[in-house]
């Protein structure tokens, strides 16, 4: 069977499976998130970017990939978890063509005055249904 994969990647596309992004003070990190599958086009994606809210730590998201964009990214916060939540619908099954794409970026950033360690990890909200889901994490 096929599969739909999702990763957070950093500039360098550094693999370190833990998913702890580590900020000094005043410094911001972008990681991308990454979208791969060998079937080709598909009915699209929902998934969340999730991190532990931590006090002086804020986010922002941004779109790369805004073909059949349906959710994006806007950030919300409950029970000390912060997520962005992103989706990707084609009512013809041509999302992502070329079955690799970039899709998003969040940026962390520290406004505190000392180093954090924030525990990143994603969640599958939606995919094709002929898919499995493969989540990879890519550490800063």
């Amino acid at each position: 069977m096929s599969y739909q994969r999702i990763e957070i990647r950093d500039a360098n596309n550094s693999h370190i499976a833990d998913g702890n992004v580590t900020l000094g003070a005043g410094e911001s990190k972008t990681v991308t998130v990454h979208y791969s599958t060998p079937a080709g086009a598909t009915t699209g994606i929902g998934f969340t970017v999730n991190y532990e809210a931590l006090s002086g730590v804020t986010s922002e998201e941004g779109l790369i990939y805004t073909a059949d964009n349906i959710a994006d990214g806007a950030a919300s916060t409950v029970d000390g978890v912060t997520s962005h939540t992103f989706g990707y619908a084609s009512l013809f099954g041509a999302f992502a063509a070329s079955g690799d794409e970039t899709l998003a970026t969040v940026t962390l950033t520290n406004d505190g005055v000392t180093e954090v360690t924030v525990p990143m990890y994603l969640v599958f909200t939606s995919s094709d249904a002929s898919l499995e889901h493969d989540l990879s994490l890519i550490h800063i």
